[in-house]
């Protein structure tokens, strides 16, 4: 299992370099959701999700590390 960051945008995964790339195997592995969530805030990086990476990709897990926006007000 590796932890990577991915741009929801253009499916681009981080790098070590600090760089976007396409290549989930040359992806930078946080190794800990809590720290690829720090790193991203602290960086302020937007539109990214943190991805819970497996061998088969069809079994990864997917998480947006931005509240979404309300689409109303307040429920009643």
């Amino acid at each position: 299992m590796r932890v990577l960051l991915c741009n929801n945008r253009s499916g681009l995964y981080y790098e070590a370099s600090g760089r976007w790339g396409a290549s989930r195997e040359q992806a930078y592995d946080f190794g800990d959701s809590h720290i690829a969530a720090k790193f991203a805030a602290e960086n302020g990086l937007k539109g990214v999700e943190l991805v819970i990476a497996y061998n088969d990709p069809s079994l990864d897990v997917t998480l947006p590390l931005e509240k979404p926006s309300r689409i109303g007000g307040p429920l009643n």
